[in-house]
């Protein structure tokens, strides 16, 4: 070792001076000792620049004991609320999964980073383009009797029919006379399966159908072809047949025909046809010999092409918070537009770029808000689970949530609809959590005192407008998404999470509803649905009775109700007659003949024998001479078995 020797001593060095061999166990005994001096100081060195300044070496047990409390935890968690985000990968990972890397922030590097960017933006937007071209506006079909050329189909939503609801048709069905014969070459979109359909309760005959398809036959074909009633949605009633797919839509070509005695339910393919046991002025068919090309809706390429291409521009080009914020917002607006929820079919490209530019507006605003605050401590790689994750949730909101039973958030619909009740309370508890710990966040950081007064003023308004007379509130997802995001703007990782949810309820909610307003007409929220409040007739059991081949029908006037002049009867779901109130009673003469025979010949054949009769009654008001106004709903149905003569109903529709 020459004159000096060196002993590493747990990171410390020190010199001993060369001694005769036959010393050498006495110096390796003082050496060792000294070893374990120095061991023990470098020890104490190393505790006490752990411990806190105040904190002396007496306090080492204590001060163990304390940091390993519940107390000592919480306090650590509160201030890391304050300074920043912490990262969810551990430190010690690969390079490549690194959250944070050394980046060339020289003007040539940004520069170089700026062109890449662009590019890549670049080429996504051709791939979208290049499949909007392909989901929208290439499809065509020829079908040898009725098109033989390729034809372009027309576009038709989830739930077009060509019979309307009740008495929209006139009377005897005359206003839709002018499809008899008629043939159409159509093309579904997407999800016209069980998760469309009905929303509002429906009289078929004697039932009540609400939130199912509204397909009526379609069972027990004939040399024609499985019948459907004209009121059948058009697109469910051929995922029925088999024509078209429920989850990738499809082209087919349909056929009106005469009437048939009776409409025969089935379930085929997931749809649950409904029967109707009586005779119907008209019924259509489908085709099958048809040829067709590009009709299947690639949505779910489109969505999966962007969620790839969003999570590469995340990762690898590493964008800027500002240029990430504003790449999600352009794409998540256009995504629903075209893909996931269009607002109608073709999708509207002039409401769609009109709602596009306020939308921008909306965006900057959130930035301000919410996102810088803590966007700009979340790293690259962090960016994919605290925000793409959430984002597309919400930007596909009718995907990944449309199976929760709310609609209209309505007293009616909640009570109406089963399970509506249970999933209100649990998003109400959820989201009454979210909001409070926020809350407790933002004290943390010392910035909830500037958003009480704008909640305050925001809670008083719509207190405010609950009181306008003949509107109702409605607070749709987009707005919730504004209304709550200032809420999300702590320093925190679950911030980041429901910015990136917020952002994609409002561009769901804009895109597919546009602005929709907060204060709305109270008949605009009810829908199409039957109003329980209208003075309807009430049928007299007693004095309805069938006399020979006459049917006599007949009701009571307990409300005073002769002024309202008129009574409307429906008739196997047609409005048949409107007679003067004051008869108070309608004789059907030859009625198996009359109701088997419609006066626009559209009628199945004379011999059909009629098991049971189906009525519902209304009021009328006749505006002048030649029309009559209805001004109140129809009654639920009333069955007469004609067989005993027995009376059922009437079924309550509301």
């Amino acid at each position: 070792m020459g004159d000096y020797g060196l002993v590493y001593c747990r990171g410390m060095c020190t010199c001993h001076r060369h001694v005769p061999t036959a010393k050498t166990s006495i110096v390796l005994y003082d050496q060792s000792k000294r070893d374990r001096d120095v061991s023990t100081q470098s020890a104490s060195a190393i505790r006490y620049m752990l411990l806190p300044r105040h904190a002396t070496d007496g306090d080492q047990v204590e001060y163990s004991h304390s940091s390993t409390s519940l107390t000592g935890f919480l306090n650590k968690r509160i201030s890391r609320l304050i300074s920043t985000v912490q990262r969810v990968l551990p430190g010690d990972r690969l390079n490549w999964l690194q959250t944070t890397r050394v980046l060339d922030h020289s003007p040539t590097g940004n520069r170089r980073r700026l062109i890449f960017q662009v590019i890549f933006l670049g080429l996504w937007l051709l791939v979208d383009l290049s499949l909007i071209r392909q989901s929208w506006f290439l499809s065509s079909l020829s079908e040898p009797s009725m098109f033989p050329e390729p034809t372009q189909p027309e576009w038709l939503p989830c739930v077009e029919s060509f019979w309307l609801k009740d008495d929209g048709c006139g009377l005897d069905g005359k206003d839709c006379s002018q499809y008899r014969n008629a043939s159409l070459a159509f093309r579904c979109p997407s999800h016209c399966g069980t998760s469309t359909g009905l929303f509002n309760p429906r009289v078929v005959g004697g039932q009540v159908a609400n939130y199912q398809p509204l397909v009526v036959g379609g069972g027990g074909g004939d040399q024609q072809g499985n019948r459907y009633r004209p009121d059948s949605f058009i697109c469910q009633s051929a995922v029925h047949a088999g024509i078209i797919s429920a989850r990738w839509g499809g082209c087919g070509v349909m056929k009106m025909l005469e009437g048939t005695g009776e409409f025969i339910g089935s379930e085929a393919n997931g749809i649950q046809s409904i029967g109707f046991p009586a005779p119907f002025p008209t019924s259509f068919v489908f085709l099958d010999s048809v040829r067709s090309s590009a009709c299947h809706d690639i949505w779910l390429l489109i969505i999966l092409l962007n969620v790839l291409f969003s999570t590469i521009f995340t990762i690898a080009l590493n964008p800027s918070p500002k240029m990430f914020f504003w790449v999600l917002c352009v794409v998540g607006y256009w995504i629903v537009v075209v893909a996931s929820e269009p607002s109608s079919v073709p999708p509207s490209w002039s409401n769609a770029t009109g709602n596009f530019f306020p939308f921008l507006f909306v965006c900057y605003w959130l930035w301000n808000v919410s996102w810088s605050n803590t966007l700009e401590v979340i790293t690259s790689l962090d960016r994919i689970w605290v925000y793409l994750g959430p984002w597309w949730f919400g930007v596909l909101m009718n995907l990944t949530s449309g199976w929760v039973p709310i609609d209209k958030l309505t007293p009616h619909d909640l009570h109406q609809r089963p399970g509506a009740l249970l999933a209100l309370s649990i998003v109400i508890t959820l989201a009454t959590v979210l909001i409070c710990y926020q809350a407790w966040c933002l004290r943390k950081e010392n910035r909830l005192e500037k958003l009480v007064l704008p909640y305050a003023c925001l809670v008083m308004v719509l207190v405010l407008l609950l009181f306008v007379p003949q509107h109702s509130v409605r607070i749709h997802h987009y707005l919730i998404g504004i209304f709550l995001s200032p809420l999300a703007s702590a320093r925190t990782s679950l911030s980041g999470v429901l910015q990136g949810l917020l952002l994609g309820m409002v561009q769901n909610g804009i895109a597919r509803w546009s602005f929709a307003s907060i204060l709305e007409r109270s008949s605009e929220v009810f829908g199409d649905g039957y109003h329980s409040g209208d003075l309807m007739p009430e049928l007299d059991v007693a004095n309805s009775v069938l006399m020979d081949q006459d049917l006599k029908i007949s009701w009571m006037d307990r409300h005073g109700t002769d002024h309202h002049g008129w009574v409307g009867v429906m008739i196997n779901d047609i409005l048949r007659f409107i007679i003067p109130t004051i008869q108070h009673s309608l004789t059907i003469h030859n009625f198996q003949q009359n109701l088997t025979t419609s006066r626009f010949n559209l009628a199945s054949s004379p011999t059909t024998t009629i098991d049971r009769v189906f009525f519902r009654l209304a009021f009328f008001h006749q505006d002048n001479l030649h029309s009559n106004r209805r001004v109140g709903e129809y009654t639920g149905p009333i069955t007469f078995f004609v067989h005993n003569q027995t009376w059922l109903g009437p079924i309550s529709v509301v």
